[in-house]
């Protein structure tokens, strides 16, 4: 009995052994095996972030695609890029600016690749595997003093989505997916950046549009609000951006020129617009945009380069500022409005918020609001368009008696701020004269869209608390 309890306990020892030892291989020492076996599959040991120089020579006459081609007429495009802090910059053929993100898509492949396996450990003749005039050879390096770490790409191979393929420091041909040479196979317009204007909306303040009929200015608040600064009417938001978004994600569709030596072959001896960018520093881009044959034409005052730039652009660019005047007549946030004030003649409404939506009136707090009739008044006061702007004298006559007036307050941090001042008084035929505090002009709403605002004590009231004379007067009606 005693023998058999001891070779049980020897059995569950080297049962507890083998299980720990299936855990730990599973746990740690497989994973870090599988790790290391991908890690010596990949082409090269450096990572993304730590590349700062990049060479690329790229074959531009594919022997593929013109397999006769002798190899004395293969043509080649080499492109050389260096890292400046987070930016990348061309360097050769051109000095220009990278695309960030073309560059970092190119990285990530690279990067990432790994062989499939080795096709020859001591190839005799690499022009079988294309190898002896890759079709992309590309160096990177982590510093300018080290050396580089290189990669060959050859033809693609007879099956399967393959390339053939060489590393630095090997001998053998590996086969990779033929998706790397994709990735690498970029000129040098791919490469660069093709931003014309190179700005974001929160660094500009204001912009000038030159064209051949006016001159427009608009100027941006700290929340990015337009005003037309010239008339000092609020830009409407959703016109405004029809403009100006096509303009600050204008991109080259083609480099037509590196060197502006001939601007009247792309109508910028005459240009078709000027565009003064001011940013919040003060300092300034100068856009210049030339028509030719039928074709838009952009040049920065700060670059010789000129862009091909999409025909669209010509059409935003004539938009009269006219169009870009906001026709709303008042623009606030109604969840923020603390206190509204309604005065008619002797007569005046106050209403004051408590908690985030009950109304009460100041005269008499113990009425009952209807809060959604208070709700409808501030949206109908959000959406009323003006019908027009008027001019001249009409424009800066005072409203001495006005039919009604409407102020709105918002509190902040105990403080109470009028947010909105309209002053309303009757003008000819079926239009109401509004006179809006923070404008210099005066403009007009239909009379059916005043008596939208003219409302009465009564209707703000829970219908239990209107009087029954005023429920039987609307049940004749």
């Amino acid at each position: 009995m005693k023998k058999s309890f001891t070779s049980t306990l020897i059995m569950l020892g080297l049962l507890t052994g083998l299980t720990a030892w299936y855990v730990l291989y599973e746990q740690k020492y497989r994973p870090e095996q599988k790790d290391q076996e991908e890690q010596s599959k990949r082409l090269i040991s450096l990572a993304s972030d730590q590349i700062l120089e990049i060479k690329l020579t790229r074959l531009k006459n594919d022997p593929l695609k013109s397999s006769s081609a002798p190899l004395e007429k293969l043509e080649y495009e080499t492109l050389q890029l260096k890292k400046l802090g987070q930016e990348w910059l061309l360097v050769d053929p051109v000095q220009a600016q990278a695309d960030s993100l073309a560059i970092s898509a190119l990285l990530s492949a690279v990067t990432s690749a790994k062989q499939e396996r080795i096709v020859d450990e001591h190839p005799k003749d690499l022009a079988v595997f294309g190898l002896n005039q890759p079709l992309i050879h590309i160096e990177l390096k982590k510093d300018s003093v080290g050396p580089a770490e290189q990669i060959w790409i050859g033809i693609d191979t007879p099956i399967a989505h393959s390339s053939y393929a060489k590393v630095t420091g090997s001998e053998n041909v590996f086969k990779i997916n033929r998706s790397l040479r994709s990735a690498l196979d970029k000129d040098l317009f791919a490469l660069r950046n093709k931003n014309v204007v190179d700005l974001n909306r929160n660094e500009i303040a204001e912009i000038e549009i030159q064209n051949p009929k006016e001159n427009i200015i608009l100027a941006s608040d700290s929340k990015e609000n337009w005003t037309l600064s010239r008339e000092n009417i609020p830009a409407e938001s959703l016109e405004w951006n029809k403009t100006l978004s096509p303009l600050l994600e204008l991109k080259a569709v083609e480099i037509a020129s590196e060197k502006a030596e001939k601007p009247a072959q792309f109508g910028l001896d005459q240009p078709l617009a000027k565009i003064t960018l001011v940013k919040t520093d003060k300092s300034r881009r100068i856009i210049l945009i030339g028509k030719f044959k039928g074709a838009l034409f952009a040049k920065r005052a700060d670059l010789d380069t000129i862009f091909e730039i999409d025909k669209t652009l010509e059409e935003k660019l004539n938009t009269p500022a006219l169009q870009y005047r906001d026709r709303h007549i008042a623009k606030f946030d109604r969840y923020e409005i603390a206190k509204i004030k309604l005065e008619t003649g002797k007569n005046s409404i106050e209403l004051n918020k408590e908690g985030t939506s009950d109304w009460k009136l100041a005269a008499e707090p113990i009425a009952k609001i209807d809060n959604t009739q208070v709700d409808a008044l501030l949206t109908k006061l959000q959406d009323i368009q003006l019908v027009k702007y008027l001019s001249g004298a009409e424009s800066k006559n005072p409203i001495k008696n006005p039919l009604l007036k409407i102020s709105l307050f918002d509190k902040k941090d105990k403080i109470e701020k009028e947010v909105l001042a309209l002053s309303f008084e009757a003008s000819k035929g079926l239009q109401i004269k509004v006179k809006k505090t923070e404008l210099p002009y005066m403009f007009e709403i239909t009379k059916e869209d005043f008596d939208k605002l003219n409302i009465t004590k009564q209707s703000l009231l829970q219908s239990e608390e209107k009087p029954k004379e005023a429920v039987k007067v609307q049940k004749k009606s």
